[in-house]
């Protein structure tokens, strides 16, 4: 994996299929998916490269919020059985500035959205995290309506990581399986 980080830009989006019984379940719930999370690499104060991402059941303390991982310990074997790096074709500016929104989110300590609500931007699932820092930024990464999710305990309209690799406005940079 090391050879990854010469890979990454600021802004650039990483995905991965998990391993847990959720990521599994996001997987076949996505019709398109291939990946089940998604983070945004961020440069950090001391220069490293970082991802962001909204992740539940990954706490030390038992909360959830959003973590700031290395590259190396986000696409763990025991985390991902897969995964890709995505680049936003537009200007760089634009990625930067996403990823630095990111960075400060993550700083403020924002919770993970256990509620799964699109429309709340106080706590944040992976998709949707992205979504709002890109916007944010100015760039609305993808135009497709949310995805209408039944399950038997549970229904909802989601954001999927294949409505982000879809949108045509990123191209791939790495993949691994």
């Amino acid at each position: 994996m090391q050879h990854l980080v010469g890979l990454l830009h600021e802004g650039d989006l990483a995905f991965r299929r998990g391993n847990s019984f959720d990521s599994f379940a996001v997987v076949m719930a996505d019709k398109q998916g291939a990946f089940s999370h998604v983070g945004i690499v961020v440069r950090a104060i001391d220069d490293s490269l970082y991802i962001v991402h909204a992740v539940p059941d990954e706490s030390v303390d038992g909360i959830d919020r959003l973590k700031c991982d290395l590259p190396s310990v986000f696409f763990a074997a025991d985390k991902s059985s897969a995964g890709a790096i995505l680049r936003l074709k537009k200007e760089a500016h634009i990625a930067h500035q996403a990823a630095k929104h990111a960075l400060a989110l993550y700083s403020r300590g924002v919770l993970f959205d256990h509620a799964y609500n699109y429309q709340d931007t106080t706590a944040f699932y992976c998709t949707e995290l992205i979504d709002y820092v890109y916007s944010c930024a100015g760039v609305h990464l993808t135009n497709a309506p949310l995805q209408k999710l039944s399950l038997p305990f549970h229904t909802g309209y989601y954001r999927f990581p294949s409505d982000l690799i879809n949108s045509g406005l990123l191209y791939t940079v790495f993949s691994f399986q």
